[in-house]
């Protein structure tokens, strides 16, 4: 119960971005328990909150160390990656993810940022088309669909995928 009210504490602390707080918390926590892979992930993600993002991403790995298929960890870390401009190593995350079958719509789609960010059009194409088929009314996986079609010049389909994205979310006209 004492590690489950520390937690607690830890998460509500996080929520008011009581960042000292917090991690105080989580560490506590993590002292009892190391590696505990939900409380190596929150605490991450207050760092990631705080703008630490090297503390950030060694916590995201050690999560994932402990639970490789946590789809959220592989997305945090790489969208990290990807803020840092390293798209190989956001894609090499996310794809050890896929080949341990822990696919879901925002894992695509970092694969489809990280494959438009090195200029794989085909790549980023089947991303965001298996994002889509995951979940069909996101308007920004659409639109990034069509980013993806028109690197590869296929102009009719991105013109189609834009409409798209318009479709379901018209404040996408800028």
């Amino acid at each position: 119960h004492a590690l489950h009210a520390q937690l607690a504490q830890g998460m509500d602390a996080h929520r008011a971005q009581s960042f000292d707080a917090a991690i105080a918390a989580y560490d506590a926590v993590l002292r009892e328990q190391p590696g505990h892979a939900p409380t190596l992930h929150l605490r991450a993600a207050m760092q990631r909150d705080a703008g630490d993002a090297r503390a950030a991403e060694d916590d995201f790995t050690a999560a994932l160390a402990v639970a490789p298929r946590d789809a959220r960890a592989r997305v945090a870390l790489a969208q990290l990656a990807l803020a840092a401009h390293r798209a190989g190593d956001a894609r090499q995350v996310v794809e050890t993810g896929l080949t341990l079958g822990a696919a879901d719509a925002p894992m695509l789609r970092v694969l489809g940022h990280a494959a438009l960010a090195q200029r794989d059009g085909a790549t980023a194409v089947n991303a965001f088309a298996g994002a889509m088929a995951i979940e069909p009314f996101d308007a920004e996986t659409h639109f990034n669909h069509g980013v993806a079609l028109q690197m590869l010049r296929y102009l009719g389909d991105a013109a189609r995928a834009y409409q798209r994205a318009l479709d379901i979310a018209p404040s996408l006209i800028d």
